[in-house]
């Protein structure tokens, strides 16, 4: 019998793992080495070095037990050699992202893998051949360790808040789409160290070196039991452990990190009851008996507990939502217990929108119902967006909306038609219709009209609305952007660049450049690394008074900002550097200028709002001395000095003018000292300084008076609202105090 790794079935199985792996490099992320091709490579690989190892064991009798683990570890390797080869291949093709990182994952995830799939079919053709079972039964029992981790893996995700999943064969799976920093972290080692130990330990086994084989698997079940202190995986109960903060309410559960104040953990266990109260309404049907909300301290420990990082997450059949803290109200809660409510008349096991009973999810459902049921705070509704995507002539059709391409658009873009085109359906249709094609109903049937039809219907809707040339500007910049799959190297790209920005943050700006330079290495085009680069080169120069570089750092900044191809959004942030560097500098009268007509362009309140108090500080009109420094240490800072809190508030608190009521108590408000901030609203609604001020002073007197449960308040508010001009932002407010008034 021939022993060469070059059998007949090796041949073979390597002939299908390169024809297999080469396809698959065609699909966008996948060519070259990195997550997708190592993922896919994982799904693939093990199986088929299990299967041919197995065949091969199982044939040849004149083996060791020992011979036959290094042959199927050898197989392993050589089928993991063949498919890195091919990411290679399309790499030299269309250009390498990260060519070592890639490679290095791809070995800790499909290539060792594949190294204990090959072991595993060893093992299985040796004990088959012994105990004389026929071949077909190796081979079935080769590929089943393989499968049954998926199969392991899948059943974590549905019965355990975990999205992640560690397993022998594939590797790692990162478990949401919108993460595009892939980093398993530590775990990863330490998981691989813990399979090197388990392959370490069968070949001394079989070796007849029993006792340190023995002791060697022992230590590799020791560190499988202790998952979760490795972070290779969860269940609801080790994540309360963790987080180790619980609370109960009328229908809602919440878990958070311990330290939160019993005050603010009973104001999010009412923010949990009032927006569950608020979707059911939306939808109008009753959810679940109970739902439990976990609440993680940052994004770093959600990513590392359950899985997806900068991603929300919520399980509609294990009514359970996971969020990071944020302030009160909450802004992201609704959304995720709109997905759990809509389970109510969701299908399938996982109570979702979707063909197939529902294991084929339907995305633009999904999300544009819990889009519909919660909108955000944004400045403009999704209707007046879609509107202007419609004028611009990058309005999705409805049929690419409600289907998986769903996923191969920009997110923004995704959701904001979504959730357009479902709230227009329940208008028009009524929301029984929209509540029977979310449980499976076609369309057609529940509205009575063609697919075609209802988006042609849906298109004469939007074309009533009418929105500025200004927005559209911005809803080019905003919709426009390349999705996941369209992107040069995203996963490198923005680990690169959120590396960049927290340098930044952290003064260190050498470092910052050279993280932006190497992400503009691999993406020219991209306008986040490029305006961060142009920030942290300004801040540099200007804390070492370094003229020279400064004088660069602003011509490089003023030539994002004027550069017509790029992003509105970007060349406005650039605008605004440019600005606060002229402030800081001394050089009111072209920041001030530059703050005015940022503001008046901005469809943005938040930022539209910001430049308008950079233009009354930079100005010096209607403040006193006291005023104007400390609204500049709050939002700008001094030439070799950041923004510092603790002077602003120093000096805010010695100030009595309108801007400084405004800004201690939206200051209080963010902080929880709701009444302490609402009595600094209410002498700022006396006299607020612009519109946009005025419109922010009702929202935090709303956010503090349901803090509160002033009801008093609360009226004073809403009776301004009946007079105010209609906008996205106002209804949000109206409909705050409509849900704490309840």
């Amino acid at each position: 019998m021939n022993r060469s790794i070059f059998s007949r079935a090796a041949l073979i199985g390597a002939f299908f793992v390169v024809i297999a792996l080469f396809l698959v490099g065609f699909l966008p992320l996948f060519d070259g080495p990195g997550y997708e091709h190592a993922l896919a490579a994982g799904l693939i690989v093990p199986s088929v070095a299990a299967i041919v190892s197995a065949s091969d064991v199982f044939r040849d009798r004149s083996r060791t037990p020992f011979e036959s683990a290094v042959y199927g570890l050898s197989v392993g390797a050589f089928f993991a050699a063949c498919a890195l080869a091919m990411a290679w291949v399309h790499a030299f093709r269309v250009g390498f992202c990260d060519p070592v990182g890639g490679s290095l994952f791809f070995a800790l995830t499909a290539g060792a893998g594949s190294c204990l799939g090959g072991l595993w079919g060893a093992l299985v053709g040796e004990g088959a051949r012994r105990v004389s079972a026929p071949r077909w039964v190796a081979i079935v029992c080769a590929i089943a360790a393989p499968a049954s981790g998926i199969v392991v893996s899948f059943a974590r995700y549905y019965a355990s808040p975990m999205v992640f999943a560690f397993d022998p064969f594939f590797g790692y799976f990162g478990g949401v789409l919108y993460d595009t920093v892939i980093d398993a972290g530590d775990a990863l080692w330490v998981y691989r160290a813990a399979s090197l130990v388990t392959c370490l330990g069968v070949l001394l086994v079989l070796a007849k070196r029993f006792a340190l084989g023995v002791v060697l698997i022992a230590i590799s079940v020791a560190i499988a039991i202790c998952g979760p202190r490795f972070g290779h995986w969860h269940t609801a109960s080790t994540l309360r452990a963790a987080l180790g903060g619980q609370l109960s309410g009328a229908r809602c559960d919440i878990v958070f990190p311990a330290g939160v104040l019993r005050a603010d953990a009973e104001l999010m266990l009412r923010d949990c009851e009032e927006e569950l109260a608020s979707v059911e309404n939306a939808f109008g049907v009753r959810g679940p008996q109970r739902i439990t909300a976990y609440f993680f301290r940052d994004a770093a420990e959600k990513k590392r507990l359950m899985g997806a990082g900068d991603t929300y997450i919520a399980k509609p059949w294990r009514d359970e939502v996971y969020l990071q803290l944020a302030s009160y109200p909450h802004p992201i809660l609704g959304h995720e217990i709109a997905h759990v409510v809509a389970g109510a008349f969701g299908r399938g096991p996982f109570r979702v929108a979707g063909s197939l009973g529902g294991l084929v999810p339907d995305p633009g459902l999904i999300e544009g119902a819990a889009v519909a049921a919660s909108p955000g705070d944004d400045d403009l509704s999704e209707v007046e967006w879609s509107r202007a995507m419609l004028q611009l002539g990058i309005l999705p059709h409805a049929d690419e909306v409600f289907s998986l391409r769903f996923l191969a658009a920009p997110a923004a873009r995704s959701y904001t038609v979504a959730g357009a085109f479902i709230n227009w359906f329940k208008g028009a249709y009524g929301a029984e219709a929209f509540r029977k094609w979310y449980g499976g109903a076609s369309v057609e049937q529940v509205s009575g009209r063609s697919a075609a039809a209802i988006d042609v219907e849906f298109r004469h809707f939007l074309a009533e609305k009418r929105v500025s040339d200004g927005v559209l500007a911005y809803a080019k910049a905003r919709f426009e952007r390349p999705g996941l799959f369209a992107r040069r190297c995203p996963h490198v790209v923005d680990a690169l660049r959120q590396r960049g920005d927290q340098c930044r943050d952290k003064r260190d700006y050498a470092r910052a450049i050279e993280y932006y330079d190497d992400a503009l290495s691999y993406d020219a085009g991209d306008h986040a690394a490029r305006f961060g680069r142009s920030a942290a080169m300004i801040r540099s120069a200007v804390e070492a008074r370094d003229g020279a570089f400064g004088a660069q750092a602003m011509r490089n900044l003023e030539a994002v900002a004027g550069e017509p191809k790029a992003p509105r959004t970007w060349r406005d942030r650039s605008d605004q550097e440019l600005a606060d560097t002229q402030f800081r500098e001394g050089n009111f009268e072209p920041a001030e200028s530059r703050y005015r007509a940022l503001a008046s362009r901005l469809t943005d309140e938040d930022a539209a709002r910001t430049n308008e108090v950079k233009e009354l500080v930079a100005s010096g009109k209607s403040l006193d001395l006291q005023e104007r420094e400390a609204a500049r240490a709050l939002l700008v800072g001094e030439r070799d000095r950041p923004t510092d809190i603790f002077v602003a508030a120093a000096k805010l608190g010695a100030s009595r003018g309108p801007l400084s009521s405004f800004l201690l108590g939206k200051s209080f408000v963010q902080r929880g000292f709701y009444a302490d901030g609402l009595k600094y609203l209410r002498e700022a609604a006396k006299s607020p300084p612009t519109e946009r001020i005025a419109r922010e002073v009702l929202r935090q007197r709303a956010i503090a008076a349901c803090a509160l449960n002033d009801q008093t308040e609360l009226d004073a508010v809403r009776a301004q609202l009946e007079v105010g001009a209609p906008s996205a932002r106002l209804e949000w407010i109206s409909r705050l105090v409509d849900r704490c008034a309840r």
